[in-house]
């Protein structure tokens, strides 16, 4: 299985810890990649069940295998990874996601063509345990001069659908105490010194968990998350309250608050943000605020239940002067959506 293949243009890595349901699927659609020089470096992290056997079943030269007796944990695993990667470029892809076949082709030909990005992602279908698709998807519809300040707000790429350049990464690595955002951590140090950017297409299905996750799990990705936000923060000279950050943190959805209040307090959240940015130069000053106009639409859009209320809202800010043109299509779906919903109190 493990023949002598020293300099592969990719290495795939792909953790591994009981997905004996799964794991055959992801490794196919590595083997089965229009692209071909590649090492698959799979890590089997203790696993119980029988994911070895699976993996070992496997006759292909391109596959390296790697056995933990004990289980080490996901970040310690990705790290072991990276020491291990022998490519020019490491494609990231999780033992129960699939890669379509055309993934590997197009990601490499965007950083051969593109020596200043660092990370090359793509668009995500998800799927269910039996692997058909949910009808989601997650478009991250960005310029790479947008995604840094994005960042700020939340994680827009999925581990699996990311290549990176193996340059970008020699001084970096995955860190214990960001678990379980440990992923989000290092995109956002890897942009500091490189440009990203999604490739407008889906070339990636990940696989839900219809359980979600544990209340525990949940907990320490809140903190982790909160921990690399408030960094990002303090880039611009602002040192959250917990109410502040949690209005940082709700994104999308109302959760705590209602609806108009919610956006009363997420609008004045942004201009704080664009404020700030404007006296310290921390991102480009035309795009921060375009990624702060594109987030608010996001913001109104995805409470457009109150209606007509939600669309004079939006319309009424400063924030919304700074949506783009290229984002009529989102603006139009809004209208007709707050349209239909008439002016509810």
């Amino acid at each position: 299985m493990d023949k002598d293949i020293k300099n592969p243009k990719i290495t795939v890595l792909m953790p591994a810890y009981n997905t004996e349901k799964y794991i055959a699927d992801s490794i196919d659609s590595i083997l089965s990649q229009t692209f071909e020089d590649f090492e698959l470096l799979i890590i089997n992290d203790g696993s119980t069940d029988k994911s070895e056997n699976i993996i070992l079943s496997f006759n292909d030269p391109r596959i390296r295998y790697i056995k933990n007796e004990q289980n080490m944990g996901l970040t310690k695993v990705r790290n072991l990874g990276l020491e291990l990667v022998r490519g020019e470029y490491i494609a990231m892809l999780d033992s129960d996601d699939i890669a379509h076949s055309t993934r590997l082709a197009k990601q490499v030909n965007f950083l051969d063509k593109n020596q200043t990005y660092g990370i090359i992602g793509t668009w995500v279908r998800l799927i269910d345990v039996n692997s058909r698709s949910t009808d989601v998807k997650w478009k991250n519809n960005l310029l790479p001069e947008e995604i840094p300040p994005t960042m700020l707000l939340h994680n827009c790429l999925s581990q699996s659908s990311v290549m990176l350049r193996a340059s970008a990464i020699r001084d970096e690595k995955y860190r214990e105490g960001y678990a379980p955002a440990e992923d989000y951590d290092l995109w956002v140090r890897i942009a500091k010194k490189w440009k990203i950017a999604i490739l407008s297409e889906v070339l990636v299905d990940y696989r839900t968990n219809p359980n979600g996750q544990s209340k525990t799990k949940k907990e320490e990705q809140s903190r982790a998350v909160a921990k690399i936000v408030t960094t990002q923060l303090g880039s611009l000279g602002i040192g959250p309250t917990n109410n502040e950050l949690s209005i940082h943190l709700a994104n999308d959805m109302a959760k705590d608050y209602g609806i108009l209040l919610f956006l009363e307090k997420r609008e004045a959240w942004l201009n704080r943000l664009i404020l700030a940015n404007h006296s310290k130069k921390s991102y480009n000053e035309i795009t921060f605020n375009s990624a702060m106009g594109k987030a608010w639409l996001k913001n109104c859009y995805a409470n457009s239940s109150k209606g007509y209320l939600v669309w004079k809202k939006f319309w009424k800010s400063n924030l919304s002067n700074n949506t783009r043109l290229r984002d009529w299509k989102d603006i139009l779906k809004f209208f007709i959506k707050c349209l239909a919903r008439g002016n509810k109190i």
